[in-house]
């Protein structure tokens, strides 16, 4: 549900999987509280008797209805076939309602996570070492403000940064450049000499970020799923 809602609006890569991740949280943390576990991010307390499944339908519904506004009515729509097997009555009501509360208070949470930031501008730079813009369109970097959002299981956004590539008029950087470019000819012989984007050089090949299968990989999903096993 939630892939289909990245693909149907056209999130990019960095807003899909923060979408993905919210989404999951608020789903883990319905299902925690009613199982007695603590919250990974939210915990509040559970109604007695609760139905699970409903309660984590519910929650997946508002993380994305909040996050997808446009996708309401597909959503709305998924949420009720969820929700066709739960009896009727208040039990199902309160589960519904809690898995709501849940989501939303994930959504609290991350309100101010920092991607949001559109004062944040990364146009590139022509310094040797640096990132260019690349062919055709020569875009400026995409979502960079997403280099400081708050992490979701991380310390802080730098906790895992490396030491970063060797100078680039030192022995150890050369010998790397001539291993990238000795195992380009072992593997892609048929390939252009000169460096280039993978787009570029497979103009038939796009890249696809989360949600958004290739044409060639929904079909033979699709075909997968089809097949009498």
């Amino acid at each position: 549900v939630a892939l289909n809602a990245i693909e149907a609006t056209g999130t990019d890569p960095e807003f899909g999987s923060r979408a993905l991740v919210i989404e999951s949280i608020s789903v883990l943390d319905t299902a925690n509280a009613i199982n007695g576990v603590a919250g990974f991010l939210v915990s509040l307390t559970a109604p007695a008797g609760i139905s699970l499944a409903a309660a984590i339908a519910s929650a997946a519904h508002e993380a994305l209805v909040k996050l997808f506004p446009a996708q309401k009515s597909t959503l709305d729509a998924q949420l009720t076939a969820s929700l066709a097997g739960e009896p009727p009555g208040a039990a199902t009501d309160a589960a519904v309602a809690y898995g709501k509360s849940v989501a939303d208070a994930v959504l609290a949470i991350r309100a101010n996570d920092g991607s949001g930031n559109k004062n944040v501008f990364d146009d590139g730079s022509t310094a040797v070492g640096q990132w260019q813009p690349t062919a055709p369109a020569f875009t400026p970097g995409l979502d960079p403000q997403f280099a400081t959002v708050t992490p979701f299981a991380m310390t802080s956004p730098g906790q895992l940064l490396p030491a970063g590539p060797p100078a680039l008029d030192s022995a150890a950087y050369a010998a790397s450049l001539a291993q990238v470019a000795r195992r380009r000819r072992q593997h892609h012989p048929h390939r252009r000499r000169n460096p280039g984007s993978a787009v570029l050089e497979r103009p038939d090949r796009q890249l696809h970020p989360a949600g958004h299968l290739e044409p060639d990989r929904r079909r033979g999903a699709r075909r997968r799923r089809q097949e009498p096993g």
